[in-house]
């Protein structure tokens, strides 16, 4: 059990992680809606546009899933899922550092039509 100030860090990050799990059921939600109000208008669209829809159902799957562990790590103080939030917090910030290598890297390619 925690006591004093970390007491107010554990409900901080049970605060914020709740709201990246809301914000990951929304984000899924936003993404059905779409793939369901729109599937007979693919047809026109293409399929760049279904691919807009399962982009957003699988990112909100991902931010769902940190925000659970989040949350979960820090209500119940387990270590195994504050561990495993931590790691997809590095992998996602991993990610991100070699999202922007390549795009500098290949910012030639880039074509802007």
């Amino acid at each position: 059990m925690v006591e004093g100030g970390m007491k107010c860090v554990k409900y901080l990050l049970f605060a914020f992680n709740f709201l990246f799990f809301l914000a990951g059921i929304g984000v899924i939600v936003v993404g059905s809606i779409v793939e369901t109000k729109f599937r007979e208008d693919y047809d026109f669209f293409g399929t760049k546009f279904n691919a807009v829809s399962i982009f957003l159902i699988v990112v909100g799957s991902i931010i769902f899933l940190l925000g659970f562990f989040g949350c979960c790590g820090a209500w119940k103080e387990n270590y195994c899922m504050t561990m495993t939030f931590a790691v997809l917090l590095l992998l996602i910030f991993v990610l991100e550092i070699a999202g922007g290598i390549a795009g500098f890297v290949f910012r030639k390619q880039v074509s802007f039509t």
